[in-house]
């Protein structure tokens, strides 16, 4: 007998130790309250989350109320005292506990459920108290984030109302889930439609009115991971219709997934509307100076009996604007031949009518008196009383070939350098001073002269040439013209011309960036030389 109860006695321990480890794992503790014998036994777990040694001393229900939190205290009392007085067989309740020895404050949560008698009346309480305390905090820190989310959110909404561009948010499936009343008027929305509604009228089509595929729409774009997506569409709504420019981005989530997309939209109609009259005026400026281009840089179809002319004319760019380089290639009379280059400042059609300008004025005073210093000081006169704007200014050549004397005389107006080369290879340059035209009246230029013999070739370019570059200061210039000139001694005006630039574009990397003039004269045969 007395084995089987020893036997007994060690199982009931053994069934104790594993239930308070039991409840020491769970953070769970159980407590019963005799009311008729006026007893309160805890377990262990109960004194450790009171902060206590297990069973350090006898639990009383003082001694239970004492480790409440001070501003819970009397609720506690109060729940516990009334579940019993008003007969209740459970309550529940979430106070916080101090741990006396460490001042730490802790939560609990309490549930307790009364026994009674065949009389009913109530005899015991049984209770248990879990610590939820890392709980409690995990609630109070989610609802801290909630609300700084909620607060972000609304600092969100308010900053996009507050915006003058319209910004919608779409969902995975590119439906408007927000959109700011700036969206919503530029889409004619009536007010108090759902967003929802508003995402199925809307349609996009391409600035020309071709409808533009779903797949291509900002926001589908940016639904596929574009980091930024922007186009410039016409929009229609049943309400309205007009042209925005929409920039669409991504939005991810933490993990780095697409949750959405903001768009940004911006009404372009009027800046669409202005880009068209421009055009439409950047066009018929271009068709009209180009037909003066065309009548001011002509072919050449004038001969000169013993000497052959090569002209050439390359814009830098196709598709650039009418340039400001000219020549002109005349008769004066009496043998003589009047051979004009020049370049105005600026492109476009105010260069082209400088151009038309500077071209008549040097062709008319060069009829009535063909010395090119005074053609030239009586052409810069009448240019410079001209307003011509930022094409006002301008540079040219002009020599007049007298072919009975054999002899060129010339004038240069600030331009570049014209060269002769002779029959046996020398190289000469053909100088004098002079200013551009077309700046201040009243300079005085001077000229200069040579006499020619069969097989020179005079050279005449414009900038175009001689600053042709790869890099800024790596300039063709005057002396690889020079060089150019050496190396091509035996061939023809047309092949110069060529040639040089050929050689130019080579230097700049295979195209020129202004606009290059090139006229070549050539003596063939043994001018005759008489006196007047």
């Amino acid at each position: 007998v007395a084995l089987a109860k020893f036997q007994a006695e060690e199982a009931l321990r053994k069934s104790e130790r594993r239930l308070n480890r039991s409840q020491e794992i769970a953070h769970l503790g159980s407590w019963e309250l005799d009311l008729v014998k006026d007893e309160l036994t805890w377990s262990d777990e109960v004194y450790r989350i009171f902060g206590l040694q297990p069973q350090e001393f006898a639990a009383t229900y003082e001694a239970f109320l004492d480790a409440i939190h001070s501003d819970d205290r009397a609720s506690v009392d109060a729940a516990y005292s009334g579940s019993v007085r008003e007969g209740k067989s459970t309550y529940e309740i979430q106070h916080r506990v101090v741990r006396k020895s460490t001042g730490e404050v802790r939560w609990v949560h309490e549930r307790c459920e009364h026994i009674r008698d065949e009389s009913g009346n109530i005899i015991r309480s049984i209770g248990m108290v879990m610590d939820i305390t890392d709980r409690k905090r995990s609630e109070q820190e989610l609802e801290l984030a909630h609300a700084e989310t909620e607060r972000r959110a609304a600092e969100l909404e308010t900053f996009i109302e507050s915006m003058g561009d319209a910004v919608a948010l779409f969902d995975v499936q590119g439906k408007i889930v927000l959109a700011n009343d700036a969206a919503m008027r530029m889409l004619g929305a009536p007010a108090g439609i759902p967003l929802g509604e508003v995402s199925q009228k809307y349609r996009l089509y391409t600035t020309d009115g071709d409808p533009l595929p779903v797949e291509m729409y900002p926001t589908r774009r940016a639904l596929r991971g574009e980091k930024r997506s922007e186009a410039r569409c016409k929009f229609v709504t049943p309400w309205t219709e007009g042209v925005v420019h929409i920039t669409a981005s991504p939005v991810r989530d933490t993990a780095g997934g697409i949750v959405g997309v903001v768009t940004i939209s911006r009404d372009v109609r009027e800046q669409v509307e202005f880009e068209r009259q421009r055009e439409e005026v950047y066009q018929r400026e271009h068709r009209i100076a180009d037909i003066l281009q065309k009548a001011l840089i002509p072919e050449v179809s004038y001969e000169i009996p013993g000497y052959d002319i090569a002209v050439r004319y390359e814009p830098a760019l196709k598709e650039a604007e009418v340039g400001g380089d000219f020549y002109d290639i005349f008769d004066l009379g009496e043998g003589r031949m009047g051979a004009l280059i020049g370049d105005v400042v600026g492109k476009g059609l105010p260069a082209a009518i400088r151009v038309a300008a500077a071209r008549h004025a040097i062709r008319s005073y060069a009829y009535l008196d063909p010395r090119p210093s005074r053609v030239m000081t009586l052409a810069n006169d009448a240019l410079s009383r001209d307003e011509a704007g930022d094409a006002s200014m301008l540079t040219a050549f002009f020599a007049v070939i007298d072919t009975r004397l054999g002899a060129v005389t010339y004038a240069n107006g600030g331009h570049e350098t014209t060269i002769i080369r002779r029959s046996d290879g020398t190289i000469e340059e053909l100088s004098t001073d002079g200013r551009a035209l077309g700046v201040f009246e009243g300079f005085i230029y001077s000229e200069g002269s040579e006499l020619l013999r069969p097989g020179d070739t005079i050279v005449m370019m414009t900038d175009g040439i001689t600053e042709a570059r790869p890099s800024p200061i790596a300039l063709f210039g005057i002396e690889r013209v020079k060089d150019y000139l050496n190396r091509t001694r035996q061939t023809s005006p047309e092949e110069i011309a060529d040639g040089l630039l050929k050689a130019a574009k080579k230097h700049a990397a295979g195209s020129l960036s202004d606009d290059a003039a090139v006229v070549v004269i050539q003596v063939k045969k043994e001018p005759t030389r008489k006196t007047r």
